[in-house]
């Protein structure tokens, strides 16, 4: 919906079940483009059978240096990353939580980490967890607005 606006066209959602099907129904031609993570689509398009047009990312990948955002392709301020974060119960203890935060920093400061992670078409940045709280804020509102303007229901 977000490059719908930002480009001012008209597409059709197809909501899918997960990546797998959507995936599935790409290669066999039943629909003709789709927006996923990297690491489901990458081996399709390492072996030639899909073509990556543009990352979904404000800036490139580097597993795919040759392909450019959609930002980068004429459509400013687009950015659809996706991203995952380690989470603890609300209550946890400061100096858990803390503690938590630390090793992850030198868990994903390691090379080898980096390394294994691009492998399977992803990467990772360590975040405090006051900038997460923060990034979860902001997507949250953007995320929010695309809902709200498009009148997305969950039904």
């Amino acid at each position: 919906e977000m490059l719908k606006k930002l480009a001012g066209f008209d597409m059709l959602h197809v909501a899918y079940r997960g990546s797998a099907p959507a995936v599935t129904d790409l290669l066999g031609g039943q629909v003709p483009i789709m927006f996923s993570d990297l690491i489901a689509v990458l081996p399709h398009i390492q072996s030639g059978a899909l073509h990556a047009l543009a990352v979904g990312t404000a800036k490139g990948v580097s597993l795919l240096p040759d392909v450019k955002s959609v930002a980068d392709q004429g459509f400013p301020g687009f950015d659809a990353t996706s991203w995952g974060a380690m989470l603890a119960p609300k209550g946890t203890p400061e100096e858990i939580v803390a503690r938590l935060s630390e090793e992850l920093k030198k868990a994903l400061a390691d090379a080898e980490v980096q390394k294994k992670l691009e492998g399977v078409g992803t990467f990772a940045a360590w975040q405090s967890p006051e900038q997460l709280a923060e990034r979860m804020r902001a997507d949250h509102e953007r995320w929010g607005e695309v809902i709200r303007e498009n009148n997305i229901t969950r039904d």
